[in-house]
């Protein structure tokens, strides 16, 4: 039994469910609970994509002076009808802190604009430091705060979301935003309810630069130069302690969802194994899908799959 196995056999019985992907759809679509009267999971997903006039789009907002600091907002123009469940969801595109853009991130944040919510698209600092980047995050929050009454976002109901490196930075945010310890506080006015984590490790960073510094690949070995660059404000243990998201879980640590293929070669399941089981003992239900076929990035099958899975999830924590 290797160690996945293994933490799927002592999960057994529990709140906390670890399991394939599949696995876990059916368990959900058996269960009894009861559908809210205006639920995300029963609002359509499918189609052409949402309509352009259901939106007012912000494109390239700067909520800070570097010309990475930038974000495309899609608000809703009917977002109220969804009651508590209008949610802010920001996303953050992955790239291993190098590379990438929110110009990538249709497949990510086309099903929430389908259920009608406001959608926030994050651009953030690359090839500076994994410190640089996570601060983007609370800056750009801490910039909505300001601009939410003009707007019409919830920021007492943000839902902060990524993919690989994005994923990272959302769980690090999302959990430490009331920390007095961690150095880039949230405003009183953000609250963030839920975090979905698609690839991105969540404990044991160094073994994600180990990956890419043990490639043949030039491009993977800057990846992993850039994750924790000397010379900034934080020294490598400081960094590897205030950056990795399982320093600062706790019992009252908002609601996760963590999708995670078990073929992965960029964020092997070691990153989160040790997590995975840390938070089964959480009073908080959280949500684990494991794809044991699964590489970094979910196949469109995978991706339906586990957008109905953060439908159901989002209904849950409202």
């Amino acid at each position: 039994m290797n160690n996945t196995d293994e933490t799927l056999a002592r999960s057994e019985g529990r709140r906390f469910r670890f399991s394939s992907l599949l696995a876990a759809f059916l368990a959900a679509s058996c269960s009894a609970a009861e559908v809210p009267e205006v639920s995300l999971s029963s609002l359509a997903t499918r189609g052409e994509g949402p309509q352009k006039d259901a939106y007012r789009i912000v494109t390239d907002e700067a909520y800070g002076p570097h010309h990475r600091q930038r974000m495309d907002l899609y608000l809703a123009h009917e977002v109220e009808r969804l009651g508590s469940r209008s949610f802010t969801i920001v996303f953050l595109h992955g790239g291993g802190f190098s590379f990438g853009d929110k110009a990538n991130n249709d497949r990510y944040i086309e099903p929430f604009l389908r259920k009608g919510l406001n959608v926030v698209n994050l651009n953030y600092r690359i090839g500076e430091g994994i410190p640089p980047a996570t601060e983007d995050l609370t800056l750009a929050l801490n910039h909505l705060a300001t601009e939410a009454g003009e707007d019409g976002l919830r920021m007492d109901r943000v839902v902060v979301g990524g993919f690989s490196a994005g994923g990272q930075i959302a769980s690090t945010v999302g959990f430490s935003q009331r920390s007095p310890d961690y150095p880039f506080p949230l405003d009183e006015g953000v609250r963030i309810v839920g975090i979905l984590n698609i690839s991105g490790p969540m404990d044991r960073v160094e073994v994600v630069e180990e990956v890419f510094a043990d490639s043949g690949d030039e491009a993977w070995q800057q990846v992993a130069r850039n994750l924790f660059p000397p010379g900034g404000r934080f020294d490598r243990e400081e960094m590897l302690r205030i950056f990795t998201p399982s320093s600062h879980f706790s019992d009252d640590a908002p609601a996760f969802l963590l999708w995670h293929g078990g073929e992965d070669d960029q964020v092997p399941p070691v990153t989160f194994e040790a997590f995975v089981e840390r938070a089964a003992g959480s009073d908080v239900e959280h949500r684990v899908l494991f794809e044991p076929q699964g590489g970094h990035s979910p196949t469109d099958a995978e991706l339906e799959l586990l957008f109905i899975e953060i439908f159901r999830f989002l209904d849950r924590i409202a």
